[in-house]
């Protein structure tokens, strides 16, 4: 009698472990094809950028004329992964202001004052910019920020806070 009821209990077992292999392998697979998406899109981020889209985003600073501001807009649209961009943070011109943020279309979206002001999703990207002193801009993705140089260069830090 024990037997039995040790053997039914092994299979019993056995079911489960095979149910929960079924249930966890397609969840397994997909943090897979994210991971391997988030490394392609890293990639891609790593490339130096462009010495018309260094000045464009540069001159969101102190922009002055329409050409200007239709410049950044088209600039911002050939960032690596346009589809994954938060937004950038870049300097401001404006006194009292800390710093400034574009979104992905290269509208300037706001002007902040202080580090209470700007919106959850980016604050990540300013709160590590002065680890970067020589940086002109950051670009924050979903997983990722990009630190841009004065000569394109990029340094790429994994986001703590997706």
């Amino acid at each position: 009698m024990e037997s039995i009821q040790s053997l039914t209990k092994a299979k019993t077992v056995e079911a489960v472990q095979q149910q929960e292999k079924k249930t966890f392998a397609p969840l397994k697979e997909a943090s897979k094809i994210e991971i391997s998406e988030i490394e392609k899109d890293r990639k891609e981020l790593k490339f130096p950028r462009t010495r018309k889209y260094i000045k464009a985003i540069s001159k969101t600073k102190d922009l002055v004329s329409t050409e200007e501001v239709e410049e950044v807009k088209e600039q911002v649209k050939t960032v690596p992964v346009y589809n994954k961009m938060l937004g950038i943070l870049s300097e401001c011109g404006i006194p009292g202001c800390i710093i400034h943020s574009i979104d992905k279309y290269g509208n300037i979206i706001e002007h902040y004052r202080s580090v209470a002001e700007i919106p959850e999703e980016i604050r990540e990207g300013y709160m590590k910019w002065n680890q970067f002193p020589d940086r002109i801009m950051v670009e924050i993705y979903t997983h990722t920020l990009c630190f841009i140089f004065d000569d394109g260069s990029v340094e790429c830090v994994d986001r703590t806070q997706v």
